[in-house]
């Protein structure tokens, strides 16, 4: 990532580790593009704003259908956004390393991943 161009889509369900990742990203002086909830309206900001730096959220903990369907479609958006934008860096915020979640997200376009306990 270069100096010029530093900068970060962020795409997480919970509004307040929204403004943590934020808050930290830009700390580091990492611009951030866009914050949204909706894998689906992030497609078209990632076309427009074309960041160096997608940054999901993935929930993990108790095994819920819901759960594992946000992740899934937040993972499908990767898997999309990783075709448009193939040099694009994607980085997962979860709270813990779930072996099965990880190695699902690895195959589909997630580079690296920051734990950050649940604190919403």
């Amino acid at each position: 990532m270069t100096d010029s161009h530093r900068s970060a889509l962020l795409v997480a369900s919970r509004p307040a580790r929204r403004r943590r990742i934020a808050a930290a990203l830009e700390g580091q002086g990492i611009t951030v593009v866009a914050e949204i909830d909706d894998p689906d309206e992030a497609l078209p900001l990632l076309e427009q704003c074309e960041p160096s730096v997608l940054v999901i959220e993935l929930s993990t903990g108790q095994e819920g259908s819901d759960l594992v369907v946000r992740n899934a479609h937040v993972l499908d958006f990767v898997g999309a956004a990783r075709k448009r934008a193939p040099g694009l860096r994607v980085i997962a915020v979860t709270e813990s390393l779930d072996p099965g979640l990880v190695a699902d997200a690895a195959t589909r376009g997630v580079d690296a991943y920051v734990l950050e306990p649940n604190s919403d």
